[in-house]
């Protein structure tokens, strides 16, 4: 009964999960492979390592810790630089309907 993370390869497994495994482990007199196989660990040596940490600190140790993400940067704003190619094309038609405006006009004064 073990409880698997995103990551397929990563399992999360449950304190009383754990206890239940070193508690089968125990009396059988079983390896940390054996125990592995029966409760479908992947990793064996996970059963060590939580034979030790029970061991050592006690059943506080076996209880899972999230780790917290890190935090992304903020995205910050830059302004946009004003083109130099965009001012000179806006500049371009400006010109272009300065001298069109200016044709209009003349062409309107010479007809009758």
């Amino acid at each position: 009964m073990a409880l698997t993370a995103c990551n397929p390869s990563a399992a999360a497994y449950s304190t009383p999960f754990k206890l239940e495994v070193l508690s089968h482990q125990d009396p059988d007199q079983l390896s940390s492979r054996q125990v592995a196989a029966i409760y479908d660990i992947r990793n064996p040596h996970q059963v060590v390592v939580w034979r030790c940490k029970l061991d050592t600190f006690g059943v506080a140790a076996l209880e899972s810790k999230k780790r917290a993400r890190p935090m992304m940067k903020p995205m910050r704003c830059r302004p946009v630089p004003p083109s130099t190619v965009t001012t000179d094309w806006t500049n371009a038609l400006r010109e272009k309907n300065d001298r069109l405006r200016a044709e209009v006009t003349y062409l309107k004064s010479c007809t009758p």
